[in-house]
């Protein structure tokens, strides 16, 4: 487990005794670190993405484990494309290639628009007062007003109604229904949230007891 310390992964499933699987393998929640990508949530197939404009040394550094690096991906750095598929290690294939998340910035996305379906972002609870909100994870809820202010987005959902802050809210997967709520308390389209396993040391993870699924 050591080689996979700082590598990126997506969190395939939440045990019953805390731990994350994530790359096949079972990890403390402390060593679990979320990677925000911004306001409009976590990457998606169809999402309109671009290649960050960095450095041969250090996109090649950031492909070791993701697909490696080919001399013709260096053409591709800067440029814009479509997410055709996210696999199970969380990598991201674009402009026919796959590459680390990391090396991905979803482009920006026109503002929230009062009658959208929208969902909380999967870090909803560190923005503002988003987890005592009428929404929770999974759940569908219909943007009704918009006031342009510091908390802006009033949602409603089954009855009951709250302000949001911008960050807390992104738009509902294509097909989503208002009113609509997982089948179970557990975070849907987890799959799609991206996680970066802490530089941490072996023994760490082995004390917390998570080593064994």
């Amino acid at each position: 487990m050591a080689e996979m310390l700082g590598k990126t992964g997506k969190v395939m499933s939440l045990l019953s005794n805390g731990g994350l699987r994530v790359l096949g393998k079972c990890w403390a929640p402390s060593l679990v670190e979320f990677i925000r990508r911004d306001a409009g949530g976590p990457l998606q197939v169809g999402d309109k993405v671009k290649i960050r404009l960095v450095s041969v040394s250090e996109a090649s550094k950031l492909q070791e484990g993701h697909g490696g690096w080919a001399s013709d991906m260096s053409d591709l750095l800067g440029k814009s494309g479509t997410i055709e598929r996210i696999d199970s290690d969380g990598d991201v294939l674009v402009l026919s290639k796959m590459w680390n998340a990391e090396l991905l910035e979803k482009e920006k996305q026109p503002r929230l628009q009062v009658g959208e379906c929208v969902v909380l972002t999967p870090d909803f609870a560190s923005q503002d007062d988003a987890a005592s909100g009428c929404l929770k994870p999974g759940d569908v809820g219909v943007l009704e007003q918009d006031d342009h202010d510091s908390k802006p987005f009033k949602v409603r959902f089954k009855g009951r109604t709250f302000y949001y802050v911008e960050a807390a809210l992104c738009r509902a997967p294509e097909g989503s229904k208002p009113d609509q709520a997982p089948a179970s308390s557990a975070m849907v389209n987890i799959n799609a949230i991206i996680f970066v396993i802490t530089l941490a040391t072996p023994y760490r993870q082995k004390r917390d007891s998570y080593s064994v699924c």
